[in-house]
């Protein structure tokens, strides 16, 4: 259900995927992807489906052909993907929420590396997270909890008091089996959202209210 206007969402903290969710990183992952594909003989379209919200090694793992050089596969990707910045940009409203933010409130949990995270955020003028839980931090990436789970006990929190913001039914996924409330973020969607998860188009009808022992945010 889309959240509607003056709907307040109250949380410890704020967990962000980026990609997808503060980052309009859409058409260069795809770009990447797609010569990816073509490159191994594979169906452009199929390979784009699987790759949202998951980790690059992962990805490659699942999909790539029998007798690839797995890590070679994995370390040309993740140079492509540091290489093709047109087009990243902001979802709109995701700097002025992050700027607002109390610093000790919130963090960003991705499937990027953090190399790669880190240069996207700045890509898109968005404020460098006080806490970046990123690809090579895990064990297991997303649908996995992993990466929430360490978020919010770095945050000192536990996982039900801190709402995660995500685009990917993946990320989705990975949220709920940390045991977090989550929203959808439908900016960067192909595909309709689910209809049991609660969700807003970006953040730019967003806004903050904090006082020195609460945070919350509102719909406007």
């Amino acid at each position: 259900m889309k959240l509607a206007p003056g709907t307040i969402i109250r949380a410890d903290a704020f967990l962000f995927d980026m990609d997808g969710t503060l980052v309009d990183s859409t058409d260069a992952i795809e770009r990447v992807w797609t010569r990816w594909a073509l490159r191994h003989d594979l169906i452009p379209s199929q390979v784009l489906s699987a790759i949202h919200g998951v980790r690059i090694a992962d990805t490659v793992r699942a999909l790539a052909p029998r007798g690839s050089d797995i890590d070679a596969e994995i370390a040309r990707l993740l140079s492509e993907e540091r290489e093709e910045v047109d087009g990243i940009a902001p979802v709109a409203g995701a700097r002025e929420l992050l700027e607002c933010l109390p610093r000790d409130r919130w963090a960003v949990v991705t499937s990027a590396d953090r190399g790669l995270a880190e240069t996207r955020m700045h890509l898109a003028g968005l404020p460098k997270a006080p806490l970046l839980v990123a690809a090579e931090d895990v064990q297991a990436g997303k649908p996995a909890p992993d990466g929430y789970r360490i978020a919010a006990e770095k945050l000192g929190l536990d996982c039900e008091g801190t709402v995660v913001f995500e685009d990917s039914d993946t990320g989705i996924l990975a949220g709920r089996n940390a045991g977090c409330p989550v929203i959808a973020v439908t900016a960067t969607r192909v595909t309709p959202v689910l209809d049991q998860i609660d969700w807003i188009e970006d953040f730019a009808s967003i806004s903050v209210e904090s006082t020195d022992r609460d945070v919350s945010l509102r719909v406007t």
